[in-house]
C-alpha cells in the first residue's frame, strides 16, 4: 500500500518539476537574454570597415585602378619632338664679304725678297677677320683674294711685276703658315694705283692740288703722264705725291668672302640673351626650332624648359612639333586639361601617340593608354616603351 502511494506521489509532482523548468522567465532573466541576444547580432554584423573578410570577391570593371607613376618615371615617359626641316625658319644662306687693305713697306723697285715683319703683321690682320667669322657657327668661309698695288713710280712694266709677286709672296707665306686650313685664295694685281693716288690728293690740302688731279684725269698713261708730273712746279708736287702717298699705295688689299646660314641653323644663342629676346622682344619672331634650341639647353623639366616649350605651344597652335612639346610640359605638371588641350587637333598623329597615351593613363583610362603607347613603341618611341611596361605589370 505504500509503495502505491509513494508512486501516486511521484506522478503528480512530475508536471511541477517540468514547469519549473520550461515555464516563463522572471523580468531579470528576460532582460539579460535580451542583452545577450544583442551581443550576439553585434557579433554577426560588422561594420564594412572593420571587417576581416576571410574570402576575396572579385572586383567590377568600374572599380579596376592603376597606381599612377611618380614624377620621375613621367619624366622618363613624356615625349618631346626635335623639329624637323618643315619647322626650321626657311632663310636662304647669305653672301657677304669683308674687305681691308694691308700698307707693306716696301722701298722703291724692291723684288721678291720680301720684309717678313710685314707678311706677319698681314697674317695678324688676316686672322682678327677671319676667326670670328670660323668661330661663328653657321658662317663658312668660302674664300679670301688678296690684290696687290705698287705706286706709280717707275716702269710700269716692272710695277705690274711687282705687284703680282708681293701677292703671291704674302700668298705662300700664308700657306706656309696654315694659318687659314684650306680656304681657297685668290690672286689679282694691279700695276700702278692711279684711282687710288687720286682719292688720297682729293682728300688732302697739297699745293698745285687742282693742277695735279687735271692732269692725272685729262694725260693717259702712254702720253706721258707721270713726265708731267715730274716737271710741275719744278718737281715740288712730285716729291710731294712720293713721300706722302707713294708708300701707302703699296699695299695689298684683301677681300674675305663667307656664307651666312647663322638664321637658320644657330644652335648656340646664349640662354640670357634668347631669353631676354622672347621676353622682352618679338617672340613671335623666334621659329619653333629657335624655341625648342634655346629649351634644350635646360634639362627636361626645368623651368627655363618648360615655359619656352609652353610658350612655343602657344604662339604656333598650328605646328604639331609646338604642341605635343607643350602637352608634353603639361603633362609632367599633371595638368591634363590644359594637355588634351594641346593634343586633341593632332592625337591621329603617330608623333602624339606616347603623350596621348601618358594622358589617358593619368585620366585613369588603362584601355586607351595601352593602345595609344603600343603604336608609338611600334613607331620607335622609347618612352612609349618605358610606360607600356609599367602599364602592363599592375
Amino acid at each position: 500500500m505504500k509503495r502505491e502511494l509513494s508512486m501516486v506521489l511521484c506522478l503528480l509532482l512530475l508536471p511541477g518539476m517540468a514547469g519549473a523548468g520550461t515555464g516563463a522567465d522572471s523580468p531579470e532573466k528576460k532582460a539579460a537574454s535580451a542583452v545577450n541576444n544583442k551581443r550576439n547580432v553585434r557579433q554577426k554584423i560588422t561594420p564594412v570597415g572593420t571587417r576581416k573578410s576571410t574570402s576575396v570577391r572579385p572586383l567590377s570593371v568600374c572599380e579596376v585602378k592603376v597606381d599612377l607613376p611618380t614624377d620621375s618615371m613621367l619624366l622618363s615617359w613624356v615625349g618631346f619632338l626635335s623639329p624637323s626641316a618643315t619647322e626650321a625658319p626657311k632663310v636662304e644662306e647669305v653672301r657677304q664679304t669683308v674687305s681691308g687693305s694691308i700698307v707693306l713697306d716696301y722701298s722703291r723697285g724692291q723684288k721678291t725678297k720680301y720684309d717678313e715683319r710685314n707678311f706677319v703683321e698681314a697674317v695678324y690682320k688676316l686672322l682678327a677677320v677671319t676667326r670670328p667669322l670660323k668661330e661663328t657657327p653657321g658662317v663658312s668661309l668660302e674664300g679670301i683674294r688678296l690684290t696687290g698695288y705698287t705706286a706709280p713710280d717707275g716702269d710700269y712694266r716692272a710695277n705690274e711685276r711687282l705687284g703680282l709677286q708681293r701677292a703671291l709672296a704674302l700668298k705662300d707665306y700664308i700657306r706656309r703658315e696654315k694659318s687659314f686650313g684650306t680656304v681657297p685664295f685668290e690672286v689679282n694685281w694691279i700695276a700702278e694705283d692711279w684711282k687710288g693716288l687720286t682719292d688720297l690728293i682729293v682728300g688732302s690740302e697739297m699745293a698745285f692740288k687742282e693742277s695735279v688731279l687735271d692732269i692725272i684725269r685729262t694725260v693717259d698713261v702712254v702720253d706721258g703722264r707721270e713726265r708731267m708730273l715730274m716737271d710741275l712746279a719744278g718737281g715740288t708736287a712730285y716729291h710731294y705725291l712720293s713721300s706722302a702717298f707713294f708708300g701707302r699705295l703699296r699695299r695689298i688689299e684683301y677681300e674675305v668672302t663667307y656664307v651666312d646660314g647663322s638664321i637658320a641653323t644657330q644652335p648656340s644663342m646664349g640662354m640670357t640673351e634668347g631669353v631676354s629676346v622672347v621676353t622682352s622682344g618679338k617672340p613671335e619672331a623666334f621659329s619653333v626650332a629657335d624655341f625648342c634650341r634655346l629649351a634644350e639647353a635646360h634639362a627636361v623639366g626645368s623651368a627655363e624648359f618648360n615655359d619656352l616649350m609652353d610658350l612655343a605651344g602657344r604662339l604656333y597652335p598650328d605646328s604639331p612639333v609646338a604642341c605635343i612639346n607643350a602637352a608634353g610640359v603639361a603633362l609632367l605638371r599633371r595638368d591634363t586639361e590644359r594637355a588634351r588641350k594641346y593634343l586633341q587637333r593632332f592625337a591621329t598623329l603617330p608623333e602624339a601617340g606616347c603623350n596621348m597615351g601618358i594622358l589617358c593613363l593619368l585620366e585613369g583610362d588603362r584601355g586607351k593608354a595601352e593602345v595609344y603607347l603600343s603604336l608609338a613603341q611600334a613607331g620607335g618611341s622609347v618612352p612609349a616603351g618605358r610606360a607600356l611596361r609599367f602599364l602592363q605589370s599592375k
